[in-house]
């Protein structure tokens, strides 16, 4: 009964929660009182904004060349480091071959030791008890063993791979609209947040 009362109320709640509002918070700039003053500070932010943003994405797109050279110049070595690390794996790879025959070897033993004394825990006529201990020896031994664990091959780096890694750095922010809100706020300007509906409203 208990259970039906917590899983009714779980159901409700759900449904609850998928059809209460949802909001999100959202900017509204107010302009100043439109004088010639206002209308020419205000132009004066936009044009320090497309100024900042032209400015930006010349410096992005700067970084972005710089990098793919850089990471150009730099993919000879990272293909060194690649086939060094594709030699260390082969060697672990062959180690953990033999291993596994071992382990696969061993595994056999345990198995037909443990099948052999349980066969003659349950014919033979002397020594029963020592052979059914023998089988719990022999499967104890097996459930022990450690099955070795392969080694995961490295992948090559591709150039292109190189490229967008060391492109990562470039930034693509530059302040520019946070500069525009000081001064539009230097203006006369306000900015208010707002949190407004954006499903299920009433």
């Amino acid at each position: 009964m208990k259970y039906k009362i917590l899983i009714t109320i779980t159901v409700t709640l759900i449904f609850l929660s998928a059809c209460s509002p949802k909001y999100k918070l959202v900017q509204q700039k107010i302009p100043p009182e439109i004088t010639t003053s206002s209308s020419q500070c205000l132009a004066q932010c936009e044009t320090q904004m497309s100024t900042c943003k032209n400015s930006c994405q010349t410096q992005h797109s700067m970084c972005l060349a710089e990098q793919a050279e850089f990471a150009k110049q730099q993919y000879p070595k990272q293909l060194e480091i690649d086939t060094a690390a594709l030699e260390a794996y082969y060697a672990k790879l062959s180690l953990y071959e033999s291993q596994q025959r071992g382990y696969d070897a061993q595994s056999a033993l345990y198995l037909k030791q443990a099948h052999e004394y349980k066969h003659l825990c349950k014919t033979a006529l002397f020594n029963r008890a020592s052979h059914c201990a023998n089988a719990k020896a022999a499967n104890y031994q097996y459930s022990t063993l450690s099955r070795p664990t392969a080694p995961e091959k490295p992948n090559k780096t591709t150039l292109e791979e190189l490229t967008i890694s060391s492109q990562e750095q470039c930034n693509k922010k530059c302040g520019c609209e946070q500069s525009y809100e000081r001064c539009f706020i230097s203006c006369g300007g306000k900015i208010e947040t707002k949190r407004i509906c954006v499903s299920n409203c009433d």
